[in-house]
């Protein structure tokens, strides 16, 4: 990200993840790991659950649930994390619509 931009983000999982250890992921800045979806365990995500919450994933819920809304000021990268121990499989994908605040405003996939 460049610049201030406000986004809306949805998670949705098209392939179950998988986790030899008590793997963990969240959704968030290298600031704020979980700020935008909290820590979760990676096993508790499912094919075609909507990811927005630490639990429970739903296949079902409402768009003010499920699309988060935030902005970013500072030009910090929205990035998944994973915490503790590995994800060894499966697949989230992440939707992302988003406006400039400021004139330099941006985001570009990494």
């Amino acid at each position: 990200m460049t610049g201030g931009i406000a986004f809306r983000l949805t998670a949705v999982c098209t392939e179950d993840l998988a986790s030899g250890g008590g793997g963990t992921i969240s959704v968030g800045t290298a600031a704020t790991v979980a700020g935008v979806i909290a820590v979760t365990n990676a096993v508790d995500i499912d094919v075609g659950e909507l990811w927005f919450a630490a639990a429970p994933a739903t296949v079902l819920d409402t768009l003010g649930n499920a699309e988060l809304e935030f902005a970013i000021g500072d030009g910090a990268d929205i990035q998944a994390n994973v915490l503790v121990g590995d994800i060894t499989d499966g697949t989230i994908v992440f939707n992302l619509v988003w406006w400039p605040l400021t004139d330099n405003g941006n985001a570009v996939p990494a």
